[in-house]
């Protein structure tokens, strides 16, 4: 089962391909680096490689899905590293040592569960970054965090907080649509709002997700998706209800098939789904709501006791912000470096302008930050009732 960028489920770890890319003969110390598949263009590491020849080999190891190296972290942090326990010797089941990374891929789905549970350890010096200042501030309020996991921007303690995270390619929650179901409506969807009209019934699929679902009918009231008292929103409940008559399937998974066979017309879902679609079925649109959406990141962070060489870490980081590889994010994979958003006059704009949308609706987007336990049981129940009603 493919495990969604907003699914915090554990499964098993299988990481069974890695990339080493170093000379013949004994790797002089490098980098070894978990990745998201996909979230890191192989055109980048041979840039690396050639503008950085002394830098030593960099050992890339891929996971297909976010959740997989949140569970790595968690079994570093156990003790799980392939070494047996005392006495168990044959029997211990972990057959290949694998004691841990410089720096590992994170979804800032999984940031405030990692830092919670002691699992990473925050970055002593982000000033080594040499565009820490230069990053939008959305992201770099992203990555600080107080021990908790919960971001600190708009604290009244006025706590500061560490940085947690360096955050290297950013998408969003989209609208897909396909235009020739869209041709007897006389209209296409554009925004939120248009997901209530009377065509669309029926022919929806939205996120298994609360937090998504929610969010966006609090976004077409005009509130936040971090909206910490949902429940004393009036209209929430009736518009949450209206939604669920348009609803013909929920899916965080397996929505993309329906959308490609014309079983739904409209479906909401991540820009890292929804973009290959564009290469396979003319008809399909995507939009991103003017109104705002919400964003999502993929994050290096240092795992807990990982004790490589700091310089090489920060080299790399630094690397992936600079100025002439950041916009490459965009222009050769399905993410956008946040360093984009800063891009220089002469710089290729990237492949969609959903990759790099307007910076208006850029600043009406935010991040689904963590929220407390007693405002996440008013999502819940929300979302329970919505499920519920005809």
């Amino acid at each position: 089962m493919k495990l969604n960028r907003r699914s915090f489920l554990v499964g098993s770890t299988a990481l069974s391909l890695t990339t080493a890319l170093s000379a013949c003969g004994s790797p002089p110390p490098g980098l070894d680096i978990r990745i998201l598949q996909g979230s890191l263009p192989p055109q980048l590491v041979g840039a690396f490689h050639k503008t950085h020849p002394t830098a030593g080999p960099l050992r890339l190891t891929p996971a297909d899905q976010p959740a997989q190296l949140f569970r790595l972290l968690q079994r570093w942090h156990s003790g799980q590293d392939g070494t047996p326990p005392q006495g168990l010797g044959q029997l211990w089941p972990f057959h290949r040592p694998d004691t841990g990374a410089d720096l590992l891929s994170l979804g800032d789905a999984w940031l405030a569960a990692a830092i919670a549970q002691n699992l990473i350890q925050p970055f002593p010096d982000p000033q080594q970054w040499h565009q820490w200042s230069q990053m939008p501030e959305p992201w770099r309020s992203l990555v600080q965090r107080d021990d908790r996991g919960f971001p600190i921007a708009n604290d009244p303690s006025g706590a500061q907080g560490q940085i947690w995270a360096a955050p290297y390619r950013w998408g969003s929650t989209l609208i897909a649509y396909r235009q020739d179901q869209c041709q007897g409506w006389g209209w296409e969807p554009q925004d939120w709002i248009d997901l209530w009209r009377e065509e669309v019934q029926g022919s929806l699929a939205l996120p298994d997700n609360p937090r998504e679902v929610v969010g966006l009918a609090l976004k077409s009231l005009g509130y936040s998706y971090n909206e910490p008292n949902p429940a004393a929103i009036p209209d929430l409940p009736q518009t949450l209800a209206r939604l669920q008559r348009q609803v013909k399937l929920y899916s965080s998974d397996h929505y993309l098939q329906p959308l490609l066979l014309g079983d739904v017309a409209v479906a909401v879902g991540w820009s890292t789904d929804l973009l290959p679609l564009l290469v396979y079925d003319r008809n399909i649109r995507l939009v991103v709501p003017p109104s705002g959406t919400a964003l999502w990141a993929d994050l290096w962070v240092r795992p807990r006791g990982a004790a490589g060489d700091l310089g090489a870490v920060n080299h790399w980081i630094n690397f992936c912000w600079d100025q002439s590889i950041a916009p490459k994010f965009a222009q050769l994979g399905q993410g956008t470096s946040p360093l984009a958003l800063m891009q220089v006059a002469g710089d290729r704009p990237p492949r969609s302008p959903v990759l790099l949308p307007d910076p208006g609706v850029i600043d009406r987007s935010e991040f689904i930050n963590p929220l407390p336990a007693a405002a996440l049981a008013h999502y819940q129940t929300l979302w329970d009732t919505m499920r519920r009603s005809r």
